[in-house]
């Protein structure tokens, strides 16, 4: 199972950085990353959090509004050549735990 698991990985992430992300890919994940960010900030914990850290940062939530317009603004290029940038497909370290005896 785990070696059917790290293939099928490693397929993906060499497909990706072989042809890249298509633009509907792209905005949907930029869609989901960008809910993800506004529905924490909705959450007290989450929100006194990153109150906290912000102080410690000397930020505000200007920052994080920053980082969601440069969310928005991401194209599909700068997408794909951040991921065959920072991603490298034969260097990754894949790590399995758990009781691989029983199926």
């Amino acid at each position: 199972m785990a070696l059917l698991m790290a293939a099928a990985l490693s397929e993906e992430f060499t497909r990706a950085a072989r042809e890249g992300f298509s633009d509907a890919e792209v905005a949907d994940a930029k869609a989901s990353l960008l809910k993800r960010r506004l529905l924490a900030r909705t959450q007290d914990a989450n929100v006194a959090a990153a109150l906290v850290q912000q102080a410690y940062l000397g930020r505000t939530f200007a920052f994080s509004a920053k980082g969601d317009a440069a969310i928005e603004a991401a194209t599909t290029a700068e997408v794909n050549a951040a991921f065959r940038k920072y991603v490298q497909p034969e260097a990754l370290a894949l790590v399995y735990a758990g009781d691989f005896t029983k199926p």
